[in-house]
């Protein structure tokens, strides 16, 4: 029924009533308080777990680096595979060390290195190696062919069909470069490091116990990687990889013959005519051939001002020499050189094609023969040429001597023989 006029009617105040939490639900708020404390207490575990292993990681990454780097800067045959044990500061870390061929210079190098938490690290790299061309000499003068074997250096009668003698080096150098007349004169025994060593050829005396000191205590220990002789042995130059650079030995004191403009990269070989007044080297990196001359004089060496003086010696030709695309040819790095009598030109292998390179003719370059496949696989080294320029002599990495003679007078069908093994 309607109010009386005048009247209002008043809200009714409802009494509020508070009440405490349950036991139940005090137990879940506990449960879940734990919970996120648990939680925490993971993730700051786990965070410290991580960072330990990173610093674990980065050590490990260092030691293989480092164990990489000291490997890269050996010849070859002188690195050694396998587990290597760390002690401090890196106490339980150990690194193995993988070595896999490719080809006849290339190598991969694969370090692991294991830290005691578990974390592993893996560098790896492909290295390249010029002293693994071996060198070969042949006697223009005579029937005999020198190279080496291991330790061994191992003479060859190509009259007799016979192996004259095998000489072992006192100081145990090994598969280096051979320089010189192995019949008729002195030969000088290389080494990929320790200086080379000479031969009185003539009987086959004990080598002279006199070696050639080192040439240089401010450059890096040098890696010979090849040479070559004048036609009596009393001169010789020899290339150096380590280095990039040719030595000149004039038969008392070394003089360093390094073009700065552009530098030689690493040397595999050096050809040069018996007088050593044309000399080729073959470059690794550039995948060229470099022309010395010897000369007094600019004017003379007819280079003008495309050369770059070789103190005593003479001058570099500042142009790199290989084939132009026009010769639509595919050779590779060249890996060694040989020089006909003459000086007219020069042999070059890529380890599975012969070339002939010719300066003062047309075409310069011109393949002659793709290389036995016997030859290639045992890996074609160094190489030396008879005296007529009609026969060259092959070591190789399986220490056998091939001979390979020419047919015909031009490019055309040669015959490969293995003569020593």
């Amino acid at each position: 029924m309607p109010l009386p006029s005048g009247s209002s009617r008043l809200p009714v105040a409802r009494r509020s009533s508070r009440r405490g939490l349950s036991i139940l639900e005090i137990q879940i708020s506990l449960l879940l308080l734990l919970l996120i404390t648990l939680y925490l207490m993971s993730l700051f575990a786990s965070g410290s777990r991580h960072a330990a292993r990173a610093l674990d990681y980065s050590r490990a990454t260092t030691l293989a680096r480092r164990r990489l780097e000291g490997v890269r800067r050996l010849p070859s045959d002188d690195i050694t595979p396998g587990l290597e044990r760390s002690d401090d500061p890196n106490p339980g870390f150990n690194t193995t060390l993988t070595v896999t061929p490719f080809g006849p210079l290339l190598t991969l190098l694969q370090v692991e290195a294991h830290a005691p938490s578990g974390a592993v690290a893996t560098c790896s790299t492909l290295v390249e190696d010029p002293t693994l061309i071996r060198g070969v000499a042949c006697d223009p003068f005579t029937s005999q062919v020198a190279w080496t074997s291991g330790t061994e250096l191992r003479i060859w009668d190509d009259l007799t069909a016979s192996r004259a003698a095998t000489l072992a080096d006192p100081e145990s150098r090994k598969n280096g470069p051979v320089v010189g007349l192995p019949g008729s004169g002195f030969l000088w025994r290389g080494d990929r490091m320790l200086p080379p060593i000479a031969h009185r050829s003539a009987g086959w005396d004990p080598p002279l116990l006199s070696p050639v000191a080192l040439p240089d205590n401010d450059t890096a220990a040098p890696r010979w990687s090849g040479g070559v002789s004048d036609a009596f042995t009393t001169q010789s130059l020899w290339t150096d990889a380590a280095n990039r650079c040719v030595w000149w030995h004039n038969g008392a004191a070394w003089s360093r013959l390094k073009p700065a403009n552009p530098p030689l990269g690493r040397l595999t070989a050096v050809a040069a005519d018996p007088a050593l007044s044309l000399v080729w080297v073959a470059d690794l990196d550039n995948g060229c051939l470099r022309k010395l001359v010897n000369s007094v004089s600019a004017a003379s060496s007819g280079l003008d001002g495309s050369g770059e003086a070789a103190g005593s010696f003479g001058f570099w030709d500042r142009r790199k020499f290989r084939p132009r695309p026009a010769d639509r040819l595919a050779m590779g790095t060249p890996l060694a050189l040989a020089m006909d009598p003459q000086g007219s030109g020069v042999f070059v292998h890529d380890g599975c094609r012969l070339y002939r390179f010719d300066e003062a003719r047309s075409p310069q370059w011109t393949e002659w023969c793709a290389l036995d496949p016997a030859l290639v696989a045992e890996g074609a080294s160094g190489m030396a040429a008879d005296r007529f320029g009609s026969t060259l002599f092959f070591n190789t990495r399986a220490d056998s001597l091939w001979k390979v003679k020419l047919t015909g007078g031009g490019p055309g069908v040669f015959t490969f023989t293995r003569v020593d093994h």
